[in-house]
């Protein structure tokens, strides 16, 4: 950090009193991976089936095992990379997942892991390139992996739980090594059914088909030999691939064409569609084939049956489909029998319980929803069980957190690739709404309610087109007495703010600048703006906005002016705190050498409250986040907690409060990490400000403390303006002595100084304008026409003996502390009192006077 930080007042030599408020990461409870939102949908294949009820997949460095009634996921860890394929073995109760070559490692790894415990029991390390496929063979007593190198490296391996082949497998060295396919790319491996003494298997991939034969007690003695495709020759890419039986196999190319196979020739071509084939399914008298754009086939034997078409269903219509403006193309899958088929796209993993047939499908639910291209930003709901990612492909994407569901009816798309997102606090009740903002790559903001998703506003905020880079909103005030405000970062390092005129979306009847206007720019800044945060305080009043090289600049919001030094802001809160720079986080980084125009790494910081934590993505690969004591201002003696998981740098942190959870979005995948005892409830500080008390513990009405108490008179004093009620009243009120203050509406320009009684009052109760220095009929000047009370005891017995009449419906009050020229002006105090005291205000001599 090339620019100063500054400690809050008194917390210069360490962590300031009372900071923290929570466990440090030594003592703290370690959280739990409880859900995944996303998958690695290039992974061959992208989901399995470990039972009729239960999903596999791969997500960043761990694979996810998903109970398909319950929604509860399980993991299984070991991986340093990205899980790059998977498989599974019924017989054996056992999985092998392969992964990428790790930097600097000599060979990939590739893991055996139990499908009921999710516990790794073996680890082989071989293949000195990433692992394309992986198999089982032989009733999963055999394992066959292939690499990504020259000559596609095969490799088979002994993974039985018992016997001959569980005695190899204590060995971790190959039974036999060959080269799979030199000419192209290998996709899968795929085990035909029965014949354990002679295992019978396939390889396909781009262009090739390959048989392959083996001996149980043998198995050196490995025989492979290509199949015919016939004179059509071999389609560009062979997709997927099923068993009918043991002799016959079906295959989906790429072209949309269905191959099937007896031995190792064609004896049958049939196309339905021009469009790859992604998932194949083998029924009692035909096949299911379901092509990349969701369309459902039913293939039979033309010659036999020359009468019947095939019939197609489109997975868009099925109940619990998602939208189709949402839908990429679909690009694998898997089936369970004749039961279940899951279908993964590159934004959705979807089950179709197909039990009742085709024509009659039970359901189609989705199971994960991720975008297409990589996530850059996530917000929370302060106040409910939401979270929202936008991603460069411009989807808004919406989750929740306590059920951990993705919901696609709250998801929708954007004009253009999304790059920040914020939601404003809400006050609860019915017909109210937060507000959302979100902002694109080509310098466009929108703002919704995030309630109806009904646009607000949408503007360009630069004529260069600059990114949107983060955006926040203030402390919203739920009373509606202090604005909302909304700042929006941009890559040229300008900062946008906005006021609204309603601190909830309440109507649907106004918009544009109705509801929200643009203030001011704010500059400063060299370099892309990374991060802002408003201070809780009410009104709102500091900002504080860090750029890409590590500068930290503080503005004064209302002004709209920058701040002389990050110091005039030292003792504000920003909570929760997201800047990478302050003298909270300085401990998160490790010294390094000063160069010239250096630049922030690309870390993430998000304050975990109620728990004295902060979350930090790694500073040297960004990808595991880290768990450091808050505040941080100088290294933790012991190492912070990692929470293993993504496997590409991390984009987005957030914490939400509703539901205690931690998420982190890395590619395109949501980890999120839940712990399972919450904080205490005074450890959370909201970003909506909880609303004024208006009854008693009693249930008995009280009087607000932001508000002044009726039937009272405001009174010059020698101590300032005060006001007097009645000695009864004062002795129950509780906003006595309370020195609450209310900040009255501005007058309108070109008005007469003066106080409107009431919107629509009798014509007895109308403004009235005096003149300042000049009220009453005495003319005198203000020193003759103060109070003739001298204490606050006769003042009381005044208000008790001449109490003002009530006020009306839309009538103003004013209070004491807002305006202090106009309550010390005699006009001010001539218009408010009663009949009585202006009679004796207006005595040039107090001598005599009687209350």
């Amino acid at each position: 950090v090339r620019f100063p930080v500054y400690a809050p007042s008194g917390g210069e030599g360490g962590v300031a009193d009372g900071a923290g408020g929570g466990h440090g990461a030594a003592d703290a409870e370690e959280p739990l991976l409880t859900h995944v939102h996303g998958f690695h949908a290039a992974a061959r294949p992208a989901a399995i089936f470990l039972s009729e009820r239960r999903a596999a997949f791969a997500s960043g460095v761990l694979v996810a095992a998903m109970d398909l009634d319950s929604w509860r996921q399980r993991f299984v860890y070991g991986h340093t990379e990205a899980v790059t394929c998977l498989e599974h073995s019924a017989e054996q109760a056992l999985g092998a997942s392969g992964q990428v070559r790790r930097a600097g490692a000599k060979t990939a790894e590739v893991l055996l892991w139990s499908s009921e415990t999710m516990k790794v029991v073996a680890a082989f390390k071989f293949h000195q390139a990433d692992i394309v496929a992986v198999g089982f063979i032989q009733g999963g007593e055999v394992l066959v992996t292939i690499g990504a190198d020259r000559d596609h490296t095969m490799a088979l391996w002994a993974t039985a739980q018992d016997g001959w082949y569980s005695f190899r497998k204590r060995e971790k060295v190959p039974l036999v090594v060959a080269s799979a396919y030199k000419g192209g790319g290998v996709h899968r491996v795929l085990a035909a059914p029965g014949g354990v003494d002679k295992p019978h298997f396939v390889t396909f991939g781009a262009a090739h088909l390959k048989f392959w034969q083996g001996d149980r007690f043998a198995p050196a003695k490995l025989e492979g030999r290509r199949g015919s495709f016939g004179s059509e020759g071999a389609p560009r890419i062979v997709v997927t691939a099923a068993w009918l039986s043991r002799e016959k196999l079906v295959v989906g190319g790429s072209e949309g064409d269905v191959y099937f196979f007896e031995g190792t020739r064609v004896v049958r071509r049939v196309q339905s569609q021009r469009l790859p084939v992604a998932v194949l399914m083998p029924l009692h008298d035909a096949v299911l084939a379901v092509t990349s754009n969701g369309t459902c086939c039913l293939v039979r034997d033309a010659a036999q049956q020359p009468s019947r078409r095939a019939a197609e269903i489109e997975v868009s219509s099925l109940p619990g489909a998602p939208d189709p403006r949402m839908q990429t193309s679909i690009v694998g899958g898997a089936t369970y029998r004749r039961s279940g088929i899951l279908l993964a796209s590159r934004t959705y993993l979807l089950w179709l319980d197909v039990g009742g047939g085709l024509h009659q499908p039970r359901s189609c639910s989705v199971l994960v929803m991720q975008p297409s291209k990589a996530l850059t930003a996530a917000c929370s709901h302060p106040s409910e069980p939401r979270i929202f990612t936008g991603a460069l492909d411009g989807g808004v994407r919406c989750y929740r957190t306590d059920s951990h569901q993705p919901l696609p009816e709250r998801s929708f798309r954007a004009s253009g690739g999304v790059t920040c997102l914020a939601v404003s606090g809400c006050a609860p009740g019915a017909g109210t709404s937060a507000w959302l903002a979100l902002g694109c790559d080509d310098s466009t903001l929108s703002i919704l309610a995030e309630g109806s998703f009904r646009y607000v506003l949408r503007r360009c905020l630069s004529a260069a087109n600059a990114k949107l880079t983060c955006a926040c909103f203030s402390v919203s005030d739920p009373t509606g007495v202090h604005p909302l405000w909304l700042a929006v970062g941009t890559s040229d390092g300008c900062i946008h703010t906005f006021r609204f005129k309603q601190t909830s979306c309440e109507s649907m009847a106004h918009s544009g600048a109705e509801a929200v206007e643009r203030i001011a720019t704010l500059r400063g800044h060299s370099a892309e703006v990374i991060d802002i945060a408003f201070g809780n305080d009410l009104p709102c009043q500091h900002l504080l906005s860090v750029d890409a090289s590590g500068q930290s600049l503080a503005f004064d919001v209302p002004m709209a002016r920058r701040l002389p030094s990050v110091a005039a802001v030292r003792d504000t809160d920003f909570s929760p705190w997201t800047s990478p720079v302050g003298w909270h986080v300085l401990g998160c980084w490790s010294p390094q050498k000063a160069v010239d125009f250096a630049s922030l790494p690309p870390r993430r910081f998000c304050e975990v409250q109620g728990r004295g934590l902060i979350a930090v993505n790694d500073a040297e690969t960004a990808r595991g986040v880290d768990l450091f004591p808050f505040p941080c201002p100088s290294p933790p003696v012991a190492r912070p907690l990692r929470l293993p998981g993504p496997a590409v740098p991390v984009t987005a942190l957030l914490h939400n409060t509703y539901s205690d959870c931690l998420a982190a979005a890395s590619d395109t995948v949501l980890f999120v990490w839940s712990w399972s005892e919450r904080p205490p409830e005074d450890d959370v500080l909201p970003r909506c400000a909880p609303a004024m008390a208006s009854t008693s513990s009693a249930g008995a009405p009280q009087a607000s403390p932001a508000r002044p108490l009726r039937g009272s008179v405001l009174f010059d004093t020698p101590e300032g303006p005060r006001r007097a009620i009645a000695a009864a009243r004062a002795s129950s009120s509780p906003a006595l002595g309370m020195g609450a203050a209310f900040t009255p509406p501005p007058r309108p320009r070109g008005q007469a100084p003066g106080r409107r009684l009431g919107r629509n009052g009798p014509p007895g109760r109308a403004k009235e304008n005096v003149p300042k220095g000049n009220a009453g009929s005495g003319g005198g000047s203000q020193e003759q026409h103060r109070t003739p009370f001298a204490t606050p005891l006769k003042a009381q017995a005044f208000v008790a003996e001449q109490p003002p009449p009530p006020l009306s419906d839309g009538e103003a009050e004013v209070d004491d502390e807002a305006d202090a020229e106009t309550l010390a002006s005699p006009g001010y105090l001539a218009a408010t009192a009663p009949a009585a005291a202006r009679e004796a205000m207006a005595t040039p001599s107090i001598e005599g006077a009687s209350p």
